[in-house]
């Protein structure tokens, strides 16, 4: 942070003086490009991994939010997911299907689970599942996409 607010005020001199000094980035073969968000980068892919999953979520929380499409009884709706944890262990379920317990609520994955914690369906605020579990219901055959 010092050597940051060192170098622009130097800067800010030398653009004073009307002679400042440039010189192009070194191209360097391990550069990485940071890509514009939308909504399609923001789509959770539930056929990746778990920690790759929980990832994707806790980077794009609060904003702009990682998403999903939602399959309960039948029908469609896109929810974003806020907070999630994640295990790694084996089952038989298939990928997508919600398993859901008294104050959970979880997501087969192709390595475990990953465990919502705080999602928002449309046209609601954003709440824990915790609390989310108390008045809505989910269909055996929920699942996310």
């Amino acid at each position: 942070m010092q050597l940051g607010a060192k170098t622009v005020i130097e800067t800010l001199q030398l653009i004073e003086q009307g002679n400042p000094v440039t010189q192009l980035q070194a191209d360097q073969p391990d550069l990485k490009t940071a890509y514009k968000l939308n909504k399609e980068n923001c789509k959770i892919d539930w056929n990746q991994p778990a920690k790759s999953i929980h990832d994707l979520i806790r980077g794009l929380s609060p904003y702009p939010a990682a998403w999903c499409n939602l399959i309960n009884n039948e029908q469609e709706s896109a929810i974003k997911v806020y907070e999630a944890t994640y295990e790694l262990v084996t089952h038989q379920n298939p990928i997508g299907q919600l398993e859901v317990h008294k104050k959970e609520l979880k997501v087969a994955v192709a390595d475990g689970y990953v465990h919502l914690l705080q999602i928002q369906l449309p046209g609601k605020n954003k709440m824990k599942v915790a609390d989310l579990l108390n008045g809505f219901v989910f269909s055996e055959k929920a699942s996310l996409y």
